[in-house]
């Protein structure tokens, strides 16, 4: 059967993730170092006084609105997001996410509390640009991409200024996506190979649940954590996932070794009960087929 691209949505922000993760246990960049000191554009704005690791957990304490309602009214600063990212076009002349993140408020502590916020992950793709000198979709390629032997060919959405979309412009095959499941359940291996170290997933693994606790997100993983742009399921098996809206997936079980991959366009974009019914039915899937 041909294989097809499915937009990724924000399931790219785990790929922007485990690039940064990557470029942590190189040297190249380091998690305490606000963003500010990779990206001169960002100094004295809300998120360049973010650390890297804030910005990868989402605990940056910027003001955000990630509901439709306010990413579909064309009258919030969200929806210029969108018009920067040329997703939701206004029709107005925009200079990229660049011209946006700037801007982002304050709202609260850095550190504290986790709140989704898509911006943050333009951000961290500008500072793995700014500290390399490369375009994020080079780096990917680079530090693992070209080693999982994909099938058929990935593409990346880019902003109005073309510089690669890493919060949701991502689009691959199921069976490609599965490969990255796989290389990530293997702890960096993939076909015998050490793609990247151990290291780099047991960081990811390792999310705080405080910042997440009682919040919306806890109703959707209860327990759950949020770490360098992965969702922690926090079961007895390690479970993680891949998360974009429409119910984009990639279920990660490194315990049972399983990956189940999920590409799907529903009418409704997402919903807490959806969310706890599918992680049922990962979990059943993972227990089926390990029995």
């Amino acid at each position: 059967m041909k294989s097809s691209q499915h937009w990724f949505a924000s399931m790219t922000k785990s790929f922007t993730g485990l690039t940064a993760e990557i470029l942590i246990s190189q040297g190249v960049i380091e998690r305490e170092k606000l963003a500010e000191e990779y990206v001169p554009e960002l100094k004295g704005t809300a998120i360049g006084s973010a650390t890297v690791q804030q910005i990868l957990d989402m605990t940056a304490g910027t003001a955000w609105d990630e509901s439709m309602n306010a990413l579909m009214d064309e009258q919030p600063f969200a929806r210029q997001y969108g018009n920067a990212c040329g997703t939701w076009p206004m029709g107005e002349e925009t200079n990229g996410v660049f011209g946006i993140l700037p801007k982002i408020e304050m709202e609260r502590e850095h550190g504290k509390t986790f709140v989704y916020n898509s911006p943050l992950s333009d951000a961290m793709g500008w500072i793995l640009s700014a500290a390399t000198g490369k375009r994020f979709e080079e780096l990917m390629a680079e530090l693992f991409w070209k080693e999982l032997g994909a099938e058929s060919h990935t593409y990346v959405m880019t902003d109005t200024n073309t510089f690669a979309w890493t919060t949701g412009g991502l689009n691959m095959s199921a069976r490609d996506a599965a490969r990255f499941g796989q290389v990530m359940g293997n702890r960096g291996q993939f076909d015998g190979k050490q793609i990247f170290p151990a290291s780099v997933v047991e960081s990811i693994e390792q999310g705080d649940t405080a910042p997440f606790a009682g919040n919306i997100y806890d109703e959707r993983i209860p327990g759950g954590a949020y770490s360098s742009f992965f969702w922690l399921i926090n079961d007895e098996d390690g479970a993680y996932m891949a998360k974009g809206m429409f119910g984009q997936s990639i279920y990660i079980n490194p315990t049972k070794d399983v990956v189940v991959v999920r590409l799907a366009s529903p009418e409704v974009s997402s919903k807490p009960e959806f969310d706890l019914d599918m992680l049922k039915v990962f979990n059943e899937i993972s227990n089926a087929l390990t029995r």
